[in-house]
């Protein structure tokens, strides 16, 4: 009796299909790397605003992923803000937002000031097609929109100033 209530369950999920729905795989993870073109994307920013890299062509751009609840990341703020009031019209500062909540990501936003363009990557589609793997990274993109270097960690003052020296001379 009780191989013919197997047998019967094991049929059942053959008919079924075994959990219903296909899903859609991930795309792969890129890698980002000197030398690599940066993939354009669009993101909703805090204000309401869309914004697209493309339209930032011809300007050098600091791209930072970063979450509220990421040490590192809440540490380089404070670097990352001051930069970008330094190098205002100069280069392009946008920070990507990942793994928070409308109200924490907002939050973060008023905690430390930021005014440069920040929105959140809700599908992680531009974090998979930068290669965001841990947090905080920090992308620089020449005039070009070729990736001129790539920071994983805690970016410090010194290692930020070489970079923007790099992208923006």
């Amino acid at each position: 009796m009780i191989r013919l209530l197997i047998c019967l369950f094991m049929l059942a999920l053959l008919v079924s299909g075994c959990g219903g729905e296909e899903k859609k795989a991930a795309p792969p993870l890129t890698v980002m790397t000197e030398g690599s073109t940066a993939k354009d994307f669009t993101l909703k920013v805090a204000d309401g605003s869309t914004i697209t890299l493309s339209s930032f062509k011809g300007k050098p751009v600091v791209l930072n992923f970063w979450a509220s609840w990421c040490p590192p990341c809440r540490a380089e703020m404070p670097v990352l803000k001051d930069a970008a009031g330094a190098y205002e019209g100069k280069v392009q500062f946008i920070g990507v937002n990942i793994q928070d909540g409308d109200g924490n990501f907002r939050r973060a936003l008023s905690e430390f000031g930021l005014s440069y363009p920040n929105g959140r990557d809700e599908d992680l589609a531009i974090s998979q097609a930068y290669g965001v793997m841990g947090l905080p990274k920090t992308i620089f993109i020449n005039r070009k929109g070729v990736v001129s270097y790539v920071h994983a960690g805690k970016i410090d003052e010194a290692t930020l100033a070489s970079a923007l020296q790099k992208i923006s001379g």
